[in-house]
């Protein structure tokens, strides 16, 4: 439209405008756009490789704790952090010494079975497949596939209201209509 100073407004095409109609109110990335949504669960996977990297780099021990039975400053508590971090490296990683006679080790109860690696991992797959619009088995993923859903989920790729040449259509559309006429 036209304002009344002679200036008109931007047209913003309808495929630039995504509406929500349902949502849940208790998933975090709620109010994310979609780039942020995969930056996150992204960066949620690589959290996780790195925990599990850790835990087959200490040969599954999931470590534990060296508690003092007094309190101490943050130097001091710093300076023995890092006398075990020199004592629990290398070649004695494996090895429990006694720093101190009020010292006790007590192990991580937490397990690296207990944190679902598995799950996870393929909750995050999914969820990054999802967000980008792909369906798993054009990338490979083949849980639960049968001939005749891999044979959809190609033709849904390419052929469905999200694929990608319903995407080059809308975009030829919006090339056509609104850049190429102002070259008149």
């Amino acid at each position: 439209f036209t304002r009344r100073s002679g200036n008109t407004s931007p047209e913003f095409p309808a495929v630039s405008v995504l509406h929500f109609t349902d949502y849940d109110p208790y998933n975090i990335t709620r109010g994310l756009g979609d780039v942020q949504a995969l930056a996150r669960e992204t960066d949620l996977y690589f959290q996780a490789f790195r925990a599990m990297d850790g835990s087959v780099r200490n040969g599954g021990d999931p470590g534990g704790f060296i508690i003092y039975d007094h309190e101490v400053d943050s130097d001091e508590m710093q300076r023995r952090q890092d006398v075990a971090d020199e004592e629990f490296s290398g070649p004695n990683q494996r090895r429990i010494k006694l720093l101190q006679s009020s010292a006790k080790f007590v192990p991580n109860p937490v397990k690296p079975s207990d944190m679902q690696y598995e799950q996870l991992l393929t909750w995050l797959r999914d969820s990054i497949l999802s967000g980008l619009g792909v369906p798993p088995p054009c990338v490979g993923v083949y849980d639960n596939a049968t001939y005749n859903n891999v044979e959809t989920a190609y033709r849904e790729l390419w052929t469905g209201s999200n694929g990608i040449l319903s995407l080059a259509d809308s975009t030829a559309d919006v090339i056509t209509s609104h850049l190429l006429p102002r070259f008149d």
